[in-house]
């Protein structure tokens, strides 16, 4: 088949760019969501067309979004990269180097009065020119109302005439803090935000740095929401050259999940009031302050939105990106568990930095165990034949007969055979029997097991 029968065959329909001026929609089409579609544009569904298919041939000339990802950017404001960039000079000082725009290029919309955004940026041995690139992105904000409260201990590695103070001389809304050295991190951070003037909280690590739209998505979540929201994104991970080589696609928020480990990225929005009122970030919990701090998180009333978009990026290499020390991850799960009147014992997973949580069940607490089966038989190789009620059965006796009180309630179709029955009864269990009708569904039928 020739490359252009396969572009209009199958590569269009997949997502491929066919030229360069393909690529935009080509990326469009990758991410297309068909229930997004439908449930945005109901005209496409009385068509009774095939959505992608409508998305294709109609939709994108007709400027149709495919994706909630293409409903977040079309909201993005007109951005250019600021005329003032700071940076570091060839003996490695900080200066300010500022150009004329163009006179097409919009500046961001003053007038629009929206909340201030506190921007904490954590850095601590990151290297300056890193740090320059990340305060430059906010900096290169579309949403102009922030501030950054910038806590700063530098490493070896720092040019001599890097003084990190004068990011404060040369930029206004900056206002830097140096770590002392063998302070508490916690301490640091809490008077920071304590000091802060705006509403909204961002907690930034020094080595990442910011999409433009960034501070714009995050304030348009937590203004979406009725109640205290807390917002997170999804990140790319480059290497020490600048090179893309992964993105990072967060699952919408679970609470079980974060007690399996820290998932999130180090670059979380709250409302300082909310950080404030569950008490900051909490002292001897070295390195897992901000997984300890959103387990709690995850226990106040507050909402906690994934925004599917890019909103940061990071090295790969950062220390931080391989989750928070095993030791002070549990300490923080086990006093989230004992917070929440759980009870039950964290231990480490199978795979390096997740955990797992085992609540306390309650002594004699009674469980009913119930079991559809239609008393089949399987072929199980070597093992032979096995009836598959006899066996689960008999596997639930070995494994529960100490553990804790529990009966068994089987529900068949009137295939167990009296010593089926009478064994079962014999635990203190049950045998409910329906007969099954002519041409009815059998009672294992889309069941995940039968026995």
């Amino acid at each position: 088949m020739g490359p252009l029968d396969h572009y209009l065959t199958y590569g269009r329909r997949e997502g491929r760019a066919g030229c360069r001026e393909d690529e935009a929609d080509a990326a469009r089409i990758r991410r297309f969501n068909s229930a997004f579609y439908i449930d945005r544009y109901p005209d496409v569904a009385k068509t009774g067309a095939d959505p992608l298919d409508h998305f294709i041939e109609r939709g994108l000339p007709e400027g149709r979004l495919g994706s909630i990802v293409d409903s977040l950017e079309a909201d993005e404001p007109a951005w250019q990269p600021s005329p003032d960039r700071l940076c570091l000079n060839a003996s490695g000082a900080l200066v300010r180097v500022s150009s004329q725009p163009p006179s097409w290029v919009s500046k961001p919309d003053q007038r629009d009065v929206g909340p201030m955004v506190s921007i904490v940026v954590i850095a601590q041995g990151v290297d300056p020119a890193k740090l320059v690139e990340g305060i430059n992105s906010v900096i290169d904000q579309s949403y102009p109302h922030w501030e950054i409260r910038l806590l700063y201990a530098g490493g070896d590695e720092k040019p001599e005439r890097f003084k990190p103070e004068d990011f404060g001389t040369l930029e206004a809304r900056i206002d830097v803090s140096k770590l002392p050295l063998g302070s508490s991190l916690a301490r640091e951070v809490n008077a920071a935000v304590t000091r802060a003037n705006g509403s909204v909280l961002l907690l930034v690590d020094g080595a990442d740095a910011l999409a433009p739209h960034a501070l714009h998505h995050f304030v348009k979540a937590m203004r979406a929401e009725t109640q205290a929201c807390v917002c997170y994104g999804d990140e790319i991970f480059i290497d020490a050259d600048g090179n893309k080589i992964e993105q990072d696609f967060k699952p919408d928020f679970s609470p079980e999940y974060l007690e399996s480990g820290m998932y999130l990225p180090p670059c979380v929005a709250m409302p300082r009031s909310l950080f404030l009122e569950i008490g900051g970030y909490r002292e001897n919990l070295a390195g897992a302050e901000l997984f300890d701090l959103m387990l709690r998180v995850s226990a106040s009333k507050a909402a906690i939105v994934h925004i599917p978009l890019v909103l940061s990026r990071g090295e790969v290499a950062n220390p931080l990106r391989a989750g928070p020390p095993q030791s002070s991850s549990l300490k923080a799960l086990s006093e989230h568990l004992k917070a929440s009147g759980r009870g039950g014992t964290v231990e480490p997973g199978l795979i390096e930095k997740t955990y797992r949580v085992r609540d306390a069940i309650p002594a004699g607490l009674p469980v009913t165990l119930l079991i559809f089966t239609d008393n089949r038989s399987a072929a199980l190789g070597e093992r032979g034949t096995i009836n598959l009620y006899d066996n689960f059965l008999g596997s639930i006796l070995r494994a529960t007969e100490t553990r804790c009180r529990y009966r068994v309630l089987a529900v068949d179709n009137g295939n167990l055979a009296l010593r089926q029955h009478e064994r079962t009864e014999t635990t203190g269990g049950r045998v409910i029997s329906h007969k099954q009708e002519a041409g009815a569904r059998s009672i294992s039928q889309g069941r995940p097991t039968s026995a």
